[in-house]
């Protein structure tokens, strides 16, 4: 057995453990992630990769907790975006740079005193039809029912998540590592080391601290080290994602209800076509149901919202996924970034992409206040163990099957 040391160890290579993991080496300490599977983690894959200021949770008229913390995120992810600041992204492709609310009808009085207050003047621009997005023109040029709701301009981007992943590997490639089984060594609420089988090779890693940003692997540790503890939860989502459409959109269907009626992201194809993937309401209504009943809403709902679109010539298929976030005693969203103290480890969780630079920070903070500081000449440490450098993962509609 060969040992190494590092001041940190990172376990969970999506977008929040590698986010924190370019902070921190940034900050100068020696750092080493462990991805069990493929680089992008399973919950970062599955994202819509809309970056977004929380607009749409203030839908009831005023704004919320959840909104106000996440409405710094944009900013930091722009810089970053430009290569003004680090993590330098400028490689990473902008799927689009806006993205839009739309009410199919009438606005119901309290979203429309929410549009027209004061504060979101200066981030909301109603649109006039010259402006709408190329789906919403194509239906008044049809011969069929035409759109006659309102449409909203966020100034906020939907970002590639395979091109931020492999932006987030540039800078620092050197210490991460596909590391499928791991071994936790534990000793009361410490962890002591962790014990890596690869081929023909058994490697002990310790650390000063160690970071799970790892989704649903948090909860293995949190089992160990705090069993009797509720530190996790999971909050379920069944995405429909359909195809060929020929206009890509990012977007939100907006109701009374503060979850979007639908949300829509758009991928491109090899064929110029794009794969629309679904969220919002669509996603959370057949959970437990199936395939079969998600996407009979999900083609309901689009020919609702879409009339003048032929549905029943695309292909449709569906993604389960199994979000994993910090506890919370309603069982909803959590507001904002997480992360917990157990011994020598930090639990993370960035409850959503968007809030991926708060979250590192936070664990910067932490480590600060532990009086855990990089070890002179951290930055310099070349003592690197022998793993390979995980695949990028692929996204959910590269692997399903359509019908």
């Amino acid at each position: 057995m060969s040992s190494y040391h590092s001041d940190l160890i990172i376990f969970g290579g999506g977008i929040a453990g590698l986010w924190t993991y370019n902070v921190l080496k940034d900050a100068g300490y020696s750092v080493i992630l462990l991805e069990k599977d493929k680089l992008g983690g399973t919950q970062s894959m599955a994202s819509q990769g809309m970056i977004h200021g929380g607009q749409r949770y203030a839908l009831q008229g005023k704004a919320n907790s959840h909104s106000e913390s996440i409405s710094e995120m944009p900013k930091i992810w722009e810089d970053c975006l430009k290569g003004k600041t680090s993590p330098d992204l400028s490689s990473a492709q902008i799927l689009s740079q806006k993205q839009y609310l739309w009410s199919p009808g009438g606005l119901t009085s309290n979203v429309t005193s929410f549009f027209a207050s004061k504060a979101m003047n200066s981030r909301v621009d109603a649109l006039d039809s010259n402006d709408w997005p190329e789906i919403f023109k194509a239906a008044q040029q049809s011969k069929g029912k035409k759109f006659k709701g309102k449409i909203y301009e966020l100034d906020e981007v939907c970002v590639d998540i395979k091109s931020v992943t492999e932006s987030l590997r540039k800078k620092y490639p050197e210490g991460i590592y596909h590391t499928p089984e791991i071994t936790y060594n534990t000793n009361k609420d410490q962890l002591e080391s962790v014990t890596i089988k690869d081929k023909d090779q058994t490697i002990n890693l310790t650390a000063d601290q160690f970071i799970f940003t790892a989704g649903s692997g948090n909860e293995e540790i949190t089992s160990l080290l705090a069993a009797e503890k509720k530190l996790t939860q999971r909050r379920p989502l069944r995405q429909v994602l359909v195809k060929e459409l020929d206009f890509p959109l990012y977007a939100h269907c907006i109701t009374i209800d503060p979850r979007p009626r639908v949300t829509v992201s758009a991928h491109p194809l090899d064929n110029g076509k794009y794969t629309w993937y679904l969220g919002g309401l669509v996603a959370v209504k057949n959970i437990e149901t199936g395939d079969e009943q998600a996407i009979e809403f999900a083609q309901s709902e689009l020919k609702a919202l879409f009339p003048w679109i032929n549905w029943q010539e695309k292909e449709w298929s569906t993604v389960y996924v199994d979000r994993a976030e910090p506890y919370t005693s309603t069982g909803f969203l959590p507001e904002g970034s997480a992360v917990k103290s157990l011994g020598n480890c930090l639990i993370a969780w960035p409850t959503k992409l968007t809030f991926a630079p708060q979250l590192a920070n936070n664990i910067k903070r932490e480590l600060e206040n532990k009086n855990i500081k990089p070890k002179e000449n951290s930055s310099n440490n070349n003592s690197q163990p022998p793993l390979a450098s995980p695949e990028t993962a692929n996204y959910p509609w590269e692997e399903v099957t359509w019908l």
